[in-house]
């Protein structure tokens, strides 16, 4: 089982999954679900990233917010 993002890009995201046959239904199910999540994951960080600041200071009346770095 395995997800790999193939491009990103301004229209979307590709990716390229691998999701291999099990003897049981309910395994086969839970397969999909664990590989769907992850992408899902991926997809919310690069999402996440388009609508980032470019970390110039917000002001909000007399406030002044800033951030000193990109969190990782």
């Amino acid at each position: 089982m395995s997800v790999k993002m193939l491009s990103s890009n301004g229209d979307g995201l590709v990716f390229e999954v691998h999701i291999p046959f099990e003897t049981a239904m309910l395994n086969g199910e839970q397969s999909i679900e664990r590989v769907l999540n992850e992408i899902g994951t991926i997809a919310s960080g690069e999402l996440l990233k388009r609508f980032d600041t470019d970390g110039s200071p917000l002001q909000i009346g007399d406030t002044k917010l800033t951030s000193k770095r990109q969190y990782l």
